[in-house]
């Protein structure tokens, strides 16, 4: 009987997993996972993304026992130890959950070409989205069609019904490889309450979120309690989850709805890989961005003098979390009202978030900075003392990270802006890049 591996990358679970079913019905199979350093030591990946991930990893290698599936875990370059693993097993293919970053496809590209030339099968299967298979065709990188376009496209497809674990198989005579501690790379990090890692505590929160609070998305959505709102972000992020059982189990429609955007934007980040460093709007390559790194560290700390700004830059310290509203309102700040590159708030988010995820947050960073498909208009700043107003009206939020705001102290820093006077300077910014005249 042949026998297969599994390679483990964004896919961290055993239910609805294509690839674990594939190989599993092929004979024996093997599991492994490879600690990147690419990914790993990227300054973008920070401890509390190392810390979920690795307790993420230590409660796959129990889940696959009990299927009597041993993971094996090596440290470096993919290129070299996925081979060197199929080479020591004698395995004839080896399995995986289609990745779809710039850097994983060029790294999948790499393992395929070093597998093939040794005679073992790469074999991708889908699991990580909803259905790459039915995105829209695209002939021209330059002109992506707009989320509406793409939701129409997409929107019928038959995901179909996710997948429980594998049968058990007989355990074959390889013992499991047991999962570095968080400390050994840096990460001995509290991660917050409510995003325990692991399948499992993922699983928990599908179940609470679909029984409890998914009849009041519509309204919730917007909440600045994250507990309030799905919180299924990372799990999602590090496949504890696979959209296609979040969206079965949810079916409603703005919620599946929000599916799709995530969707919509590694749709948009496959065909063009370089909106990492540029963007997709190339006339606003020209906008005069500070390289102002006083302004940039008074907004990274959460001391602008914004309540609202600062409050969710201090819980995103604190926690690696925040609601996705005020995502947008940061974003928007730093890029709108102090003119700061963009590249480097999406750096420092990239860093921060247990939920960092390469396509959403470069897409959700051109959004705010109206530089991306489908984005907020270039004549819109958001206003901090309206999100305060309409989202936080009896300042629940801010007291809660802003505790000097209460205590009656001088600390709280002044405006670092006029919002007003910052958002007129934006839109004739903005105006003038769009139109191909000098913008400083």
């Amino acid at each position: 009987m042949s026998s297969s591996l599994v390679w483990f990358r964004r896919d961290l679970r055993v239910h609805d997993h294509p690839a674990l079913w594939q190989a599993m019905s092929e004979g024996t199979a093997f599991a492994l996972f490879v600690l990147d350093s690419h990914l790993l030591g990227a300054p973008t990946t920070g401890p509390r993304r190392v810390r979920f991930l690795l307790e993420s990893l230590r409660q796959l290698r129990e889940r696959l026992g009990q299927l009597g599936v041993p993971l094996l875990v090596r440290e470096g370059p993919p290129e070299h130890w996925v081979p060197e693993v199929a080479r020591t097993l004698g395995v004839v293919a080896v399995h995986v959950t289609a990745d779809f970053t710039p850097y994983s496809r060029r790294r999948d590209g790499r393992v395929a070409r070093n597998l093939e030339s040794a005679g073992v099968r790469f074999v991708r299967h889908h699991g990580a989205l909803l259905a790459p298979w039915a995105w829209p065709k695209v002939a021209e990188a330059a002109r992506l069609p707009s989320f509406t376009s793409f939701y129409r496209a997409v929107r019928s497809a038959t995901v179909g019904h996710p997948l429980g674990p594998p049968p058990p198989q007989r355990t074959p005579g390889v013992p499991a490889d047991p999962v570095p501690s968080p400390a050994s790379f840096g990460a001995d990090i509290r991660l917050p309450a409510g995003i325990e890692p692991g399948e499992m505590a993922a699983r928990a929160r599908l179940d609470r979120f679909a029984s409890e609070r998914l009849a009041r998305y519509v309204e919730a959505r917007n909440s600045l309690d994250v507990d309030a709102t799905s919180g299924l972000s990372q799990d999602l992020h590090f496949g504890l989850l696979s959209p296609r059982e979040v969206a079965v189990r949810c079916p409603s429609a703005p919620f599946v709805r929000q599916l799709w955007w995530r969707e919509y934007a590694h749709f948009v980040l496959w065909h063009r890989p370089d909106l990492t460093t540029r963007p997709y709007r190339l006339e606003f390559e020209r906008l005069p961005w500070r390289q102002d790194r006083a302004s940039f560290e008074r907004w990274r700390k959460g001391e602008t003098g914004f309540p609202m700004v600062d409050a969710a830059m201090r819980e995103l310290a604190a926690t690696g979390r925040m609601p996705n509203r005020l995502r947008m309102l940061t974003a928007s700040f730093l890029t709108k009202d102090l003119l700061v590159d963009w590249r480097w708030g999406m750096a420092h988010f990239l860093h921060e978030l247990v939920d960092g995820d390469v396509a959403n947050n470069t897409f959700g960073w051109q959004w705010a900075a109206s530089l991306g498909v489908d984005a907020a208009s270039p004549f819109r700043a958001f206003s901090p003392a309206r999100h305060l107003e309409r989202f936080d009206p009896h300042r629940d939020y801010v007291r809660r990270w802003l505790p000097e705001l209460c205590d009656g102290s001088d600390a709280y820093p002044s405006p670092i802006v006029d919002h007003q006077e910052a958002a007129r300077r934006a839109r004739e910014l903005w105006r003038a890049a769009a139109v191909g005249e000098n913008a400083c």
